[in-house]
């Protein structure tokens, strides 16, 4: 039998959904355009927005986490690949953004495999997820500061769910 949903469901995976569209509307488009930064604020706006609305509606659902994880990744990549190249950096950046990937991507697989939650969604995940989301705007200011402080956060937020999953899996 089909659990009814509420407004709060659809509205928030509407959400997410527009989160994947700006991914994509993001690849149409420069990043030294207008039009791809509104469309980056969207996507963002939409990752803040509907988690936040389905806990309020109490419309959670594994759907949505897992939808949520999928435009996350989808997001984080379209940006990854329309600005690295334009930031004049070391190959550093390229490196520290494939291992933190792999990592992620190696989290995500176990977690799938043991069928575990593939999405964690905790503290050090969401603050790496903020400083993603503004690392473009203080790159600009200040890109070593920014290099460093992203990297710190989203290393220790890969690192800490590799933990979790690893003793989620000895359970």
């Amino acid at each position: 039998m089909l659990k009814r949903r509420n407004f709060g469901f659809y509205f928030a995976n509407g959400l997410t959904a527009m989160r994947i569209i700006s991914a994509a509307l993001m690849f149409t488009v420069s990043p030294e355009m207008l039009t791809f930064w509104r469309w980056y604020l969207i996507g963002g706006i939409s990752d803040m927005a509907d988690g936040f609305i389905a806990r309020k509606a109490n419309s959670t659902s594994k759907f949505g986490a897992n939808f949520d994880g999928i435009a996350d990744v989808l997001f984080v990549a379209s940006v990854l690949v329309n600005l690295l190249p334009t930031m004049k950096s070391s190959n550093f950046l390229w490196w520290i953004a494939g291992a933190i990937a792999t990592i992620r991507t190696l989290n995500i697989t176990v977690a799938w495999a043991t069928k575990q939650p593939i999405f964690i969604h905790n503290i050090p995940n969401k603050i790496a997820g903020m400083a993603l989301f503004t690392f473009p705007m203080f790159f600009r200011i200040h890109p070593e500061v920014a290099i460093i402080v992203v990297t710190a956060l989203t290393s220790f937020a890969s690192i800490r769910e590799s933990i979790l999953v690893i003793r989620r899996r000895k359970q």
